[in-house]
């Protein structure tokens, strides 16, 4: 087939085609990325909502955590109050008592006492504290408290019960002695 149209005229209608696909091509793709943003912004929505939603549930976590911890803190304080009182009842009950409150003021949250043995001497007695810390940090920092404490000494902790990270039970051994 022979293009009768001189060659300007094929030239001028050659670039008019491709001005106007490029402009269709522009077009589409500015259509293509408006409705892609349009379609989108409904599961933005609801990763955002649902982003807050979790961050409000990690939020009244920790708030539920911090809660527990003072809770706890307070019942071990409950318990020993009543391990004093009962102590007090008996005639030789000042040294238990001495023994319990210097004991209970090391207590932190996090460090539950399920057990204590003592057997007395002239100077003090020979204790052993027995229970339960949240974590590794608590346990170290309750043993450091009663070792700058002035009422116990030699105080040792075996390295063995320290490998749990979290819910380590322990057992201290010190001696106390009567300020």
């Amino acid at each position: 087939m022979v293009n009768l149209l001189p060659e300007q005229e094929q030239r001028i209608i050659t670039a008019r085609y491709y001005l106007h696909l490029g402009a269709f091509f522009f077009f589409a793709l500015g259509t293509v990325l408006l409705i892609g943003t349009i379609l989108l912004i409904p599961s933005y929505l609801t990763a955002r909502a649902s982003a807050d939603s979790y961050e409000r549930y990690r939020d009244a976590l920790e708030g539920s955590v911090g809660l527990k911890e003072r809770n706890q803190a307070g019942d071990t304080a409950v318990r020993l109050h009543e391990l004093v009182r009962i102590a007090d009842s008996y005639a030789e009950g000042a040294f238990t008592s001495d023994l319990i409150d210097a004991l209970g003021a090391k207590i932190t949250s996090g460090i539950s006492v399920t057990a204590l043995s003592f057997a007395r001497s002239e100077q003090g007695a020979a204790v052993v504290i027995e229970g339960k810390a949240t974590s590794r940090q608590k346990l170290l920092a309750f043993v450091e408290a009663l070792r700058e404490s002035s009422s116990f000494v030699e105080v040792s902790l075996p390295v063995s019960q320290l490998v749990a990270e979290e819910n380590a039970g322990f057992s201290i051994e010190a001696l106390y002695e009567k300020q």
